[in-house]
């Protein structure tokens, strides 16, 4: 399995969180776009014009590839910085997670765990139920 399959949160009127003069929304399709440039016919950028979450594209997402869905944090807790990998509760982190978080938290550092596992999101649950390599990846604060 070669590739990865980019989803980028927010989106479709909803910015997101906010920060510095700009939204979430806009800074993942930014990163989205970047890791595309960087990795070319092995990267599918999934349309950016969709709210993923919003409109439940993963129960429909065809795709062999691991995913990983772009975010960012904010707290309104001056200061607050790192990154972390969210994986669904009950999973063991895969070489992507695990390599990904290392990489992240490398880079941005301030997180206790850099992979934390959640259970209540939608787009968690919707990959775990449909056997999805997924994980949604917090890209610091944008506050």
């Amino acid at each position: 399995m070669a590739g990865l399959f980019v989803i980028c949160g927010h989106g479709a009127g909803d910015p997101g969180a906010d920060g510095g003069g700009y939204t979430e929304a806009e800074r993942v399709r930014a990163l989205g776009a970047r890791i595309k440039a960087l990795g070319g016919s092995e990267v599918e950028l999934g349309d950016t014009s969709r709210n993923w979450y919003r409109d439940g594209g993963l129960n429909s997402l065809k795709t062999d590839k691991p995913v990983v869905e772009l975010h960012m944090d904010a707290s309104g807790v001056p200061g607050a910085h790192g990154a972390h990998v969210i994986i669904k509760s009950g999973f063991e982190p895969d070489e992507y997670d695990r390599a990904l978080a290392d990489r992240l938290s490398a880079m941005m550092p301030g997180r206790a765990e850099k992979i934390v596992h959640h259970s209540e999101l939608a787009n968690v649950n919707r990959a775990a139920r449909r056997g999805i390599n997924y994980r949604l990846v917090e890209n610091g604060f944008i506050d």
